[in-house]
This record gives C-alpha cells, sequence and structure tokens, in this order.
C-alpha cells in the first residue's frame, strides 16, 4: 500500500495548486510506491530471476517507442497491472515532446530507480554482497524515486526552452533531494530495516566508521542538512516556471525530511484537498508512528 507521504507531498510541493504537473507527480507518487512493495513483497517473487525479469519488464515498457495515444490496449493488457500504470504516466510525460537531452536524463533515472528496487530486493534476499555506505546512499537516492517524480513534475511545470537549457542544474537538484530522503528514511527505519535483513545507511555507516549508530545516525543527519541548504539557495534565475520548479522541489524534499525524522500529521486546505481529489487519492489523515524528539 502506498504511503501516506504519497498525498501530503503533492498538497506541498505544489503549494496546493491544482494542476497537470500536481496530479502527474502524485499518480507517480502512489505508482513507484506500489511497484516497489510488489518488489519486495510480490507473490512469487522471492527469488532473483523473478526479480530480474519483473525489471527487465517493466523497463522494456517504459523505454520503448511510445504507442500513439488512444492506441496502447493490446499492448498494454499484457502488462502486470503496476506497470500498466507507471507506463500510462512515462508514455504521457514523453509524448510532450521534451527536448532530446531531458528524454536521454528521464530514461537514464527511470533506469536507476528500477535498478534500484531490484538491487534492495537482492541485498534482502541475500542475494548479493551488502554494499558499502557509499554504494547505497548511491543506489538508494533513487530507489526513493525522488529523482523520476521530480523529473515528471519538471515536464508539465517549466517551460521547455528551459528545461533545454537548464536539464543538468534539474538533474542535480534532483539527485540532491533522493540523497536527503534516503538518508532522513534510514534514520527512521533502522528497526524496521533490521527486521526485514535490508541494508540501512546509519547500520553501515556504524560499522564503516566504528561509532554508535546513534553517532552514525546525528552525522548522516548533519551531512543530509548540509546538502539541504544547498537545495535551498536561491533558484536560478529564468522564466517564473523554472523558478516554481526548483521551489517545488525544496518544498517537497524538506516536507519527506521532516515527514520521515518527525511523523507529523498534516493539516490540509481545501486547495489541498482539491489536488489530491483531482489526482485519485483519499487526503484523510492517518495515525502515525509517535514523534521522533531528537530532530
Amino acid at each position: 500500500m502506498a504511503l501516506p507521504w504519497s498525498a501530503y507531498l503533492t498538497a506541498v510541493a505544489c503549494d496546493g495548486r491544482l494542476d497537470d504537473g500536481a496530479i502527474e507527480l502524485a499518480k507517480f507518487a502512489v505508482t513507484s510506491v506500489e511497484l516497489d512493495d510488489t518488489l519486495e513483497i510480490g507473490p512469487g517473487l522471492r527469488d532473483q530471476m523473478a526479480l530480474e525479469a519483473l525489471v527487465s519488464t517493466s523497463w522494456d515498457a517504459v523505454s520503448g517507442p511510445c504507442p500513439a495515444s488512444g492506441h496502447i490496449g493490446e499492448h498494454r493488457a499484457r502488462l502486470p497491472e503496476v506497470v500498466q500504470a507507471l507506463c500510462d504516466i512515462v508514455w504521457s510525460v514523453r509524448r510532450r515532446c521534451m527536448s532530446s537531452a531531458y528524454d536521454e536524463i528521464f530514461l537514464r533515472l527511470l533506469r536507476e530507480m528500477l535498478d534500484g528496487f531490484l538491487r534492495e530486493a537482492l541485498w534482502q534476499l541475500g542475494e548479493q554482497p551488502l554494499p558499502t555506505l557509499d554504494q547505497y546512499l548511491a543506489n538508494g537516492l533513487h530507489s526513493v524515486q525522488s529523482p523520476v517524480g521530480w523529473w515528471i513534475f519538471a515536464a508539465y511545470s517549466a517551460e521547455r526552452v528551459s528545461l533545454h537549457t537548464d536539464v543538468d542544474r534539474l538533474r542535480s537538484a534532483a539527485l540532491n533531494s533522493g540523497w536527503c530522503v534516503r538518508v532522513a528514511n534510514d534514520v527512521n527505519g533502522v528497526e524496521r530495516d533490521r527486521q526485514s535483513g535490508s541494508p540501512n545507511a546509519v547500520v553501515l555507516a556504524a560499522d564503516e566508521w566504528d561509532c554508535s549508530e546513534r553517532m552514525a545516525e546525528q552525522r548522516l543527519v548533519d551531512m543530509m542538512r548540509r546538502r539541504l541548504a544547498e537545495l535551498e539557495k536561491s533558484p536560478p534565475e529564468g522564466p517564473p516556471s523554472l523558478t516554481a520548479t526548483y521551489q517545488a522541489i525544496t518544498r517537497g524534499t524538506a516536507f519527506l525530511v521532516d515527514w520521515y525524522l518527525s511523523r507529523n500529521d498534516i493539516e490540509f486546505s481545501s486547495e489541498d484537498h482539491a489536488v489530491l481529489t483531482a489526482a485519485g487519492i483519499s487526503p484523510a489523515v492517518v495515525s502515525t508512528p509517535p514523534i521522533n524528539p531528537n530532530y
């Protein structure tokens, strides 16, 4: 089941604004979490060949030529349901005729996300040796899904001429977002990952740095806060749509970091409800774990 942050993220990052970018971001957030969950706990996916087959199917579907709008029924019907949903989002973005540089990075980020899902599932199963901290974070900043989500949002929110000239800066912001969110997620989930047998940044850092998990956790949070501060620097000059895109990435990343470190409930405005309802997501506030007082 998709986590509550999938809905909250859309409302916060988009500042209550209802447009195509907000809706596609919400749809992707839910779909990518469902695909990640499927790879972790899906029936029949407890061996390497089955996991690799699903990732390969997903990649072949999203990276191939986009079917013309209205002519995807037969192709789509052969795909697992969660992959169908991902394809709908990806094909819609790629039909917007962005620059070749934008499309190339979009596909690269998608590939990294899918491969990241697979590596984490194989680490959990013990099919691959545990990674180093750097290897884990390099993978985890993609598997946490933020870079692809922001790339999709930008396709609908920033002017195309800006995307052509600013793809490198936008990609850097998306990757920094993923790194920060991965660290915050792992700080929140040490016991969760220990119980499931999954690698965790805090545990790996404590081992490599030869320190307590509490000290490793604080050092990682300090590193994350510095990256977040870099992300929050003044947005680049350009048209208002480009500035708004960077501000959305900053707001969304800060929200996700605070969500994982504190687990506060979120109050919604009427505009937030409109965004979530249009995306087909219930904005009902769910019960959350106790607030972490350390951050």
